[in-house]
């Protein structure tokens, strides 16, 4: 399979030059190719995070657990166990393989928080692929600490954003000192859990909901600048993790419990949405839960976590384990 797509990877060369100079992007491969996947049903991949070598790491829900993934060999280690908390949520790079981690307690199978319980972690792996994670902070006023976005960078620190789906509120967290504060709180954004900037925006999904949405924000202190945008309420998708394309054209997002991959078109002023991969039947990426952008070389490549379709099977009864998918772009 890795001969394929080696040979693959040349022979579309010439569709990406054509997408890299139009709004949004191609997809080049006839269906996503599997980089990773574990053993056993029940895994649960919830985020992902780029690393300085364009490999991933990734943050597991059914267990406490940051693992690596080379993606040219196709394997993964486990980097660290964070045994404060039972599930892990959110990640976000803040420096050269240093990431922002967020835990807390769910019941997977309802997906209801322990409110209180929720807290942020500094994860550093190392040359081996190992890790140690230190406690940030913790946040026994959050609800449901879900996405995690690295905000601004200075010389003493980094901040970053953090969604709290119960509240309909960000924390403005410094991940030197720990101090946070909620720096927006809206009813619009009641049941937010994924998060990305971008262009002076920031952008959420809140899954409940079914949308996708932008908020402007202020660059230095993170506080709202305007109203909330709705950029997509459609009900018959079911809005998670998402990328948004360099270029700002595009937003790419998984559907969860729909198995499939969305693009949205963040340009055009009704933002048409595009099927690219999956649909409610197909078992190629059951349970899609987020997507990773990747930019390498001339072309890209759009990871895709899934939980294997254990929050709903596809077809009333297929699971698999999950795993980690690729689609070149």
């Amino acid at each position: 399979m890795r001969n394929a797509i080696s040979l693959l990877s040349s022979a579309v060369l010439p569709l990406l030059a054509i997408a890299s100079n139009t709004p949004g992007f191609r997809v080049a491969e006839t269906s996503p190719f599997t980089v990773y996947q574990y053993s056993e049903n029940g895994t649960w991949i919830a985020n992902i995070a780029n690393r300085p070598n364009n490999d991933l790491v990734i943050t597991r829900t059914d267990v406490p657990e940051v693992w690596t993934i080379n993606v040219d060999e196709g394997t993964a280690q486990l980097a660290t166990n964070i045994s404060d908390a039972r599930n892990l949520i959110g990640i976000s790079a803040i420096d050269d393989d240093e990431y922002v981690v967020i835990g807390g307690n769910l019941n997977t199978t309802t997906l209801a928080p322990e409110i209180g319980s929720f807290s942020a972690w500094k994860v550093t792996i190392d040359s081996d692929n190992n890790a140690t994670a230190c406690l940030i902070a913790a946040i026994p006023e959050a609800g449901f600490l879900h996405g995690v976005t690295t905000f601004q960078k200075t010389r003493d620190t980094v901040y970053v954003l953090i969604a709290d789906a119960v509240q309909g509120a960000i924390y403005k967290l410094d991940t030197t000192s720990g101090e946070y504060s909620i720096v927006i709180q809206d009813d619009g954004l009641s049941g937010v859990n994924n998060l990305h900037m971008q262009n002076k925006h920031l952008y959420f999904t809140a899954t409940q909901k079914k949308i996708f949405g932008r908020v402007p924000v202020d660059l230095e202190q993170g506080n709202a600048t305007g109203s909330i945008e709705i950029i997509l309420d459609d009900q018959n998708l079911v809005t998670d993790g998402f990328a948004l394309a360099p270029n700002g054209s595009v937003a790419f997002m998984a559907t969860f419990t729909q198995n499939s991959i969305i693009t949205i078109d963040l340009d055009a002023d009704d933002h048409p949405t595009n099927v690219i991969y999956g649909g409610i039947n197909s078992t190629d990426i059951a349970g899609p839960t987020t997507v990773q952008f990747v930019q390498n070389g001339p072309w890209g490549t759009l990871y895709i976590a899934t939980n294997g379709g254990q929050t709903a099977p596809v077809g009333g009864s297929f699971v698999e384990p999950a795993k980690i998918a690729g689609v070149y772009l």
